[in-house]
């Protein structure tokens, strides 16, 4: 008995990765969202908005974190219950958003917090800013 293949095995060119080709992902469009970024043009709607946002966050469950499909669900259940068209759709996560974290941001002293901006998103090769290594 040999540990080394046989002739005849080197040149079988079968293998069992090539059974099952990877699955391709295909790259559609993104939807759009601009229908749905509009900020409420008056300040009393924005601040309607916000105090809603704020009442609506204390009652949510603050034993997970949520994630984008849900934050998105309870903005379009507070936009219904406000009677207020879906192009506030954005404002209104945004706005549910802050008030849900905001007392786990407030419990940081001033001086451990951090902001974290991120690089020029669409052109980074044209974004004046100068980086670092972090």
């Amino acid at each position: 008995m040999s540990i080394v293949p046989a002739e005849s095995d080197l040149l079988d060119d079968t293998s069992f990765e090539d059974d099952d080709p990877k699955p391709v992902r295909k790259k559609g469009r993104r939807r759009s969202t601009t229908h749905l970024k509009a900020v409420p043009e008056t300040l009393e709607l924005r601040t309607a908005v916000k105090q809603a946002a704020e009442d609506y966050a204390r009652e949510m469950e603050r034993t997970k974190a949520f994630n984008k499909t849900e934050l998105e669900l309870h903005a379009r259940t507070l936009l219904e219950r406000m009677q207020l068209p879906e192009k506030y759709l954005g404002f209104t996560m945004v706005m549910i958003g802050n008030f849900f974290w905001k007392q786990q941001f407030l419990a940081l002293p001033f001086n451990r917090r951090m902001l974290l901006l991120p690089h020029c998103l669409k052109h980074a090769d044209g974004c004046p800013a100068d980086y670092d290594e972090f």
